[in-house]
C-alpha cells in the first residue's frame, strides 16, 4: 500500500514539473495520472 501511494505521489510531482516546464494550462496531477495510464494499461495488459 505504501509502494502505491509513493507511485501516485510521484506522479503527481512529475506532474507538477511537467506544467511550469511546458506551460500547459492543465493542474499538475491531472497530467501526472494522464502520464501513470500508460504505465497502468502495460502493467494490467490491456
Amino acid at each position: 500500500m505504501i509502494g502505491a501511494l509513493t507511485l501516485l505521489l510521484l506522479f503527481q510531482l512529475a506532474g507538477e514539473i511537467v506544467v511550469p516546464a511546458f506551460g500547459l494550462p492543465l493542474p499538475g496531477p491531472v497530467i501526472g495520472m494522464a502520464l501513470l495510464l500508460p504505465l497502468l494499461i502495460r502493467l494490467w495488459g490491456w
